[in-house]
């Protein structure tokens, strides 16, 4: 596909943790303009003044000036940030500590702190392997309030489970990995093993025993009112779904629920022809065949109602291997590959990648947009738009709506605003890239990504490197110089070009808008320390600092989790409101074109 084009894969980009950034801040900026009309913070309700009902009260004057920092200690810090576990909302902290750092004392014990919060002793906190580290077995709710981890007990040679400290099932050994909350963060499940049998633990009431379990990306279903996972028992694997297993296959894969938890689906090996296996794809029960396999997994619409899926033919030669892709039952063309199949915001438009040869294109609605297509086409959020990258001989271009843009020596994105009216990428001009929205280039630096505009559409923003120094950069100005922004700012001169280090955007984190829609605040480090900076200005130092971005409370504070000295701190920067005349007025970074 060339390097010169930041492509995404199918899995979710960190743009989705920022998109949930951006509806809770427009849900700030919301509340923060009623509390305003209604007499500030407190939320009461003013009558008319004495001076007329349409003149505005002294507290609908008040502006935001600053932030004031608040400081609070919550425990010993123990282990590594990394593996430190937030709350979905950034506001919750789960992480363990150790009661000496000596590992042969006779005193050492490990325990679990949420929010603070201390629990049982253990001889140890249980982890498992992923990326070649070691993650502690740590799972809290996507409200915040609870927590579920599990810990050793080495004179019983137990493994207890906990709900927020309280022991809720004792066994002599677990899958660290299953341990896990409901959406709605009411229900809990996990597997441990006895007598050489895994048995699934929903919500306290262990199922039968399998030789293996296995779980696809969630037990639950969106609801939270379902579940499913997979167990093999005598050699075959079965489904199973609300407590009731399914038709007995010799694999079962990929379980999923629908958004709306109404449909579930899964592939399953039938037996195999030759060399070549042969598949069925499982949809509610009925089975679809699947020639050789599918690959990439089912993506649902977001509604629930339509399913697509890329479903391959194997001809025991990679060169001659073929794909066609499943819509709402039907069978496409065969194509020598497909990836990155899309539903818009909506539900009605479909879309994906394909290629003959050494010719790529985008299917959109089932017809060929014109242009060679790389990577995804990404819809607007109003689903009317739509672009995606092309390549034309040694250049790139970026098509919007079906029209070519100017050619560059490489292009990322695209990244539509949330109004969808605005759309950015990245470019490439020889060595320097810069940010171009709605066609205006704007300053060139060595490299630039992670796009991110604000919840009512009007600013952009970006981070962006200039020689050993990386810039947060809003509406095309640059703020100050730091050696790092977020956690992924280190320049890789093997990447230069801008091929991302995995597929998608690269280590979108650390950039946010504050609660007026322009205030950048973002995490930077500055030697060997990080800060969180709000408005331009640095917030106190931290040896590590957890959070990716901070959390943006109704009230416009901003919150995150810190280390320091090690032990971990909440810190908030909460605002400080004055007259007009006391406003952050213009751009709240400093100019360093």
């Amino acid at each position: 596909m060339g390097r010169g084009a930041h492509d995404a894969d199918s899995r979710p980009s960190p743009l989705g943790r920022l998109a949930v950034l951006a509806v809770g801040l427009a849900a700030a900026i919301g509340l923060l303009a009623l509390s305003t009309r209604r007499g500030g913070r407190g939320g009461a309700t003013t009558g008319p003044s004495a001076s007329g009902p349409d003149r505005p009260t002294a507290a609908a004057e008040r502006v935001l000036v600053g932030y004031d920092v608040q400081d609070r200690r919550l425990g010993p810090a123990g282990c590594a940030a990394w593996q430190m576990v937030l709350s979905e909302d950034g506001r919750h902290l789960a992480w363990r500590a150790h009661t000496t750092p000596r590992v042969q004392s006779p005193d050492y014990a490990q325990y679990v702190l949420f929010d603070g919060s201390a629990g049982p002793r253990f001889g140890h906190i249980e982890t498992y392997r992923r990326d070649g580290n070691a993650h502690f077995v740590l799972a809290v709710s996507a409200d915040g309030k609870h927590v579920l981890y599990a810990g050793r007990d080495r004179a019983r040679n137990l493994t207890a489970v906990l709900l927020d400290h309280e022991p809720i099932g004792r066994h002599p050994k677990i899958w660290p990995e299953s341990l896990c909350f409901s959406p709605d963060s009411e229900r809990t499940a996990y597997a441990y093993k006895r007598d050489g049998r895994w048995h699934m633990v929903v919500d306290g009431q262990a199922g039968p025993g399998y030789e293996i379990v296995r779980k696809g990306p969630s037990i639950f279903s969106p609801d939270s009112k379902r579940h499913a996972y997979c167990g093999r028992k005598g050699g075959q694997w079965v489904c199973v779904v609300d407590g009731k297993e399914q038709k007995p296959y010799e694999d079962v894969r990929s379980v999923v629920f629908s958004p709306d938890s109404r449909r579930v689906a899964y592939y399953a090996l039938t037996g195999r022809s030759g060399r070549a296996k042969q598949y069925v794809v499982v949809v509610d029960g009925a089975e679809r065949p699947a020639a050789n396999g599918i690959s990439g997994g089912f993506v649902f619409s977001p509604d629930g109602k339509r399913l697509a899926y890329a479903l391959f033919r194997d001809h025991s030669n990679l060169s001659l291997v073929r794909a066609a892709v499943v819509l709402d039952g039907e069978q496409g063309r065969w194509f020598d590959y497909v990836n990155y199949l899309r539903f818009s915001p909506d539900g009605r438009r479909f879309a994906y990648m394909a290629r003959v040869g050494t010719t790529y294109s985008i299917v959109l609605d089932g017809e060929a947009t014109g242009w060679p297509g790389m990577g995804p086409c990404v819809f607007s959020p109003d689903s009317n738009r739509w672009a995606h990258v092309t390549r034309d001989g040694d250049t790139y271009r970026m098509v919007i709506d079906g029209q070519p843009g100017p050619a560059f020596d490489g292009v990322g994105g695209p990244v539509f605003s949330p109004d969808s009216r605005r759309v950015a990428h990245l470019a490439r001009r020889g060595e320097t890239w810069r940010m171009v929205v709605n066609g205006e280039e704007g300053p060139e630096f060595d490299f630039v990504q992670d796009i991110v505009f604000s919840p009512d559409s009007r600013h952009v923003a970006c981070r962006a490197r200039r020689k050993e120094e990386w810039f947060a950069v809003l509406d095309g100005r640059a703020g100050k110089p730091y050696a790092e922004i977020g956690d992924g700012g280190q320049f890789n001169p093997e990447r230069r070009h801008g091929t991302p280090v995995s597929p998608g955007y690269v280590n979108l984190d650390g950039v946010v808008f504050a609660r007026d829609g322009r205030t950048l605040a973002y995490k930077a480090r500055k030697g060997d320390q990080y800060v969180m900076v709000v408005a331009g200005e640095d917030g106190p130092a931290y040896d590590k600092i957890v959070n990716d971005c901070p959390a943006v409370l109704p009230d416009g504070t901003l919150e995150y989790f810190a280390v320091k000295q090690e032990a971990v701190h909440c810190v908030r920067h909460v605002p400080r409101f004055g007259p007009p005349g006391g406003a952050l007025a213009g751009p709240p970074v400093a100019l360093a074109k």
